[in-house]
């Protein structure tokens, strides 16, 4: 209409409704017709739900390699002593960083953040702090240079996969992904077109999204058997409990959450799990504190081991989880570290304080975010990928586990309570 009115000059608009349908003439202040539009009609479509819906999974298939740009001008940030080529330590200050990247004509720049000495919470985010900081330099840069992570096969640098896909996607940025020993990734890096690549020794492997083969849902714990649900008190949480007790999947159900305490407006859920014959037990443990973790766990074992069963087992749901979006330059060493907590280290909490138990169900809340970025989640989409690669390392071990990937939930969740 603006691209019209520069055409026709002044011109006036009147619109009038006619039954389903509106007409709009333009026309000019003295009330000469210019042009007429003798009616249109709008209307909402509406989807039907499909009838059958498919699960999909992400499998890796071999490519062929192409050989490696010689001589191209690579700066390694990062402490790996392998790597032959000029490097930057990852503590330098950004105006240093910030220097080099400007010092001359780099091919390509290589993050690979050495696995370094600390505890288990604190390598994860330390390397995703650096690589965070890199992306928000990068994005400053004009023309931004092409991004590697080098992941190294690192439990520790997992979640860079998640946090270059919301680059990607919120900001377009060229930032790639391969994990392979580091040596072997810098001399393939020039020529991979593919964002993510994995690089064995006969092989390089890129991600591709499949229908999910049979056999791929997760195993349900026979019913002689205690589930514990993390954010429990939640609505995902006690949807899910409710769908164990209604089915009659669960002997005992232990529901537990930050703060231990059910919401209003899970009452309805909550209702439903109570009506029937299924034990329940509501606890207060932050699953991103090992110590509670710790404590939950003995409590939970120790009213498994008083049932005479021998089917008994164990299954655990973690949906717990938090949101601190913000746009890319926004983000901060903080938000990550929250977002990270109850996700990524209250998972690996789980599993470690689980490993003796026999656990038939191993049931992750992952986002869709993780496989696609989402813009403004760079955080949460670093957390969910550490779920996804925690059920691949496990799968790889024959210990049972499943990472969802979900959707948005149209009635609970964070999404729907508006906090997306």
């Amino acid at each position: 209409l603006a691209d019209l009115v520069g055409v026709l000059g002044r011109v006036q608009v009147v619109s009038r409704q006619q039954g389903a349908a509106t007409s709009v003439r333009l026309g000019a202040p003295s009330g000469q017709l210019k042009a007429q539009l003798g009616g249109f009609k709008s209307r909402a479509l509406r989807a039907e739900a499909p009838a059958r819906r498919d699960l999909h999974a992400t499998e890796w298939h071999a490519i062929n390699e192409a050989d490696g740009a010689s001589g191209a001008r690579v700066l390694t940030i990062g402490e790996d002593a392998s790597v032959d080529c000029e490097r930057l330590a990852s503590r330098a200050p950004h105006a240093d960083v910030l220097a080099r990247l400007h010092d001359g004509e780099w091919a390509a720049i290589a993050l690979a953040v050495a696995t370094q000495r600390a505890s288990l919470t604190a390598i994860p985010v330390f390397a995703l702090e650096v690589a965070l900081a890199l992306v928000q330099m990068q994005a400053t840069t004009t023309p931004a240079p092409r991004m590697w992570m080098l992941t190294i096969g690192s439990a520790a640098h997992e979640g860079s996969w998640g946090l270059a896909r919301s680059a990607r996607a919120e900001a377009s940025l060229p930032v790639h992904c391969i994990d392979g020993a580091a040596t072997a990734a810098l001399e393939q890096l020039q020529a991979l077109a593919e964002p993510e690549a994995t690089l064995r020794a006969a092989a390089c492997l890129v991600p591709r999204l499949v229908r999910a083969r049979e056999g791929a849902h997760a195993t349900i714990a026979p019913a002689a058997s205690t589930h514990l649900v993390t954010g429990g008190t939640g609505g995902l949480g006690l949807l899910t409990a409710r769908w164990l007790s209604q089915r009659g999947a669960a002997r005992a159900l232990a529901l537990v959450s930050r703060s231990g305490v059910l919401a209003r407006i899970t009452a309805g859920d909550w209702a439903g799990v109570h009506a029937t014959a299924v034990d329940t037990l509501v606890q207060r443990c932050d699953t991103a504190e090992v110590a509670h973790v710790g404590r939950l766990v003995a409590h939970v074992a120790g009213a498994a081991s008083a049932v005479p069963s021998p089917r008994y087992c164990m299954g655990v749901w973690h949906a717990a989880g938090v949101l601190a979006d913000g746009v890319l330059p926004g983000q901060t060493a903080e938000a990550l570290a929250r977002v990270y907590a109850p996700k990524a280290h209250g998972a690996w909490a789980l599993h470690r304080a689980f490993a003796t138990a026999v656990v038939r169900t191993h049931a992750l809340f992952s986002s869709v975010a993780a496989l696609l970025g989402g813009a403004g989640q760079a955080n949460y989409s670093a957390a969910n990928t550490c779920l996804d690669a925690l059920t691949s390392r496990l799968r790889a071990c024959a210990r049972a586990s499943t990472s969802v990937q979900w959707g948005a939930w149209a009635e609970v969740g964070m999404a729907a309570r508006g906090a997306a």
